[in-house]
């Protein structure tokens, strides 16, 4: 049976890539978030979502309804029941732990009430799709006895809305991201790479279309039991894909602290003169560390101003009321209505850094208040810039 081979593969994957963010993001970055713990309740519901599939497995999944026994096709029923609402759970804290992240990333006021409306729409089509799902029969043993008189939501309706929801809730998280990603100010190797990394939402999309296409097959099948085996492990791929998607995002300070030569230790000469003159459109980013003092400084806004000092009047003034701006933020990540300050919020997690991830690691990384706590002998010391995700 095909099944458990690729439930196999495809959870092996989605564990891996949740350990390696929890790691980077405990232990590396060390400021964990709602979206780490969401991710990892998603993994625990798709395992008990794995060990019901090799329930379904054992009793006959994918074989013929005629070679099967009555108990058979019972246990297989019984199975079948509790993994359609695991899937559609995992599939909802998945696309919660997105929208957290996305929070977190783009904590702008636009993109806030965005993400408020999308987090709601999320919640309630993911109850809907969970309890349609679990009471989709009254009594709910009559999903499985057919002997019982009974009262059942039309299958054909219920599962084909379900996965339209679910492939629409999956555009919107994917699309959501893009506009704000193309237009920041980068190099442009760095700001495809942004782009593919969050674009690969495309890829659970593609599954879940695959996926709908075995529902509507399984529905006009005969023979359930045998139908099923492909709907059942396409869930199963789907549910692992968006796992392993939302994962990649957060991972980058991970592949920079081990694999370093994947990213370019410095940006060309000329881009860096043409950062020396102000935007007038788009999202700026600096070319020092922000939160650091410097001798010329660049705050980047969501309008696209940008600001810089060219002495040590202005640049202690500036410095000062930098400070006073980020303690601004709130402890539950909040920021002002300032474009400034919400440029800076930004770069807490998306920023040109002078600073290496060990030394993010070492000294605390970003605090509850969106100050960076380093040494005066790292300010003093030269580090390759690089890209930061997730910090």
């Amino acid at each position: 049976m095909y099944a458990l081979p690729v439930g196999i593969t495809f959870l092996s994957l989605a564990s891996i890539t949740v350990a390696l963010r929890l790691y980077t993001r405990v232990h590396l970055v060390r400021k964990p978030g709602w979206d780490d713990l969401l991710i990892a309740v998603s993994l625990a519901t798709d395992i008990v979502f794995f060990v019901f599939l090799v329930i379904e497995s054992k009793n006959g999944l994918a074989e013929n309804q005629a070679d099967l026994s009555p108990d058979e096709i019972r246990n297989q029923l019984k199975a079948l029941w509790i993994t359609i609402p695991l899937y559609n759970l995992s599939l909802t804290l998945t696309k919660l732990s997105l929208v957290f992240l996305y929070r977190r990333l783009f904590p702008t006021k636009t993109y806030r009430i965005l993400l408020t409306i999308t987090l709601v729409f999320v919640i309630i089509s993911g109850l809907w799709m969970v309890l349609s799902t679990l009471l989709f029969c009254i009594p709910i043993a009559a999903f499985w006895d057919h002997s019982l008189p009974r009262t059942c939501l039309p299958a054909s309706v219920v599962w084909c809305l379900n996965a339209g929801l679910q492939i629409s809730t999956d555009l919107i998280l994917v699309i959501l991201p893009l506009p704000i990603l193309a237009s920041l100010r980068l190099p442009k190797r760095q700001k495809a790479a942004l782009l593919v990394i969050f674009a690969l939402g495309f890829f659970v999309c593609a599954t879940s279309i695959v996926r709908l296409t075995t529902i509507i097959e399984l529905i006009r099948t005969p023979d359930f039991t045998e139908g099923n085996g492909l709907a059942a492990t396409w869930s199963f791929v789907e549910s692992n894909v968006a796992i392993i998607c939302a994962c990649l995002p957060p991972l980058r300070p991970l592949l920079i602290r081990f694999c370093p030569h994947l990213i370019p230790s410095r940006m060309r000469s000329s881009y860096n003169r043409d950062k020396q003159s102000p935007s007038k459109g788009g999202v700026d980013f600096v070319t020092a560390n922000p939160f650091a003092p410097s001798n010329t400084s660049y705050v980047a806004s969501i309008t696209g101003n940008c600001s810089t000092n060219h002495n040590n009047n202005n640049n202690h003034n500036s410095h000062e009321q930098q400070q006073q701006q980020n303690q601004n933020h709130t402890r539950d990540g909040s920021t002002s209505t300032h474009p400034e300050t919400e440029g800076i919020q930004i770069m807490r997690e998306l920023r040109w850094d002078s600073y290496s991830v060990g030394t993010a690691s070492m000294e605390g990384g970003v605090g509850e208040g969106g100050e960076e706590r380093k040494s005066e002998h790292h300010h003093q010391q030269h580090m390759h810039p690089y890209w930061v995700l997730g910090a």
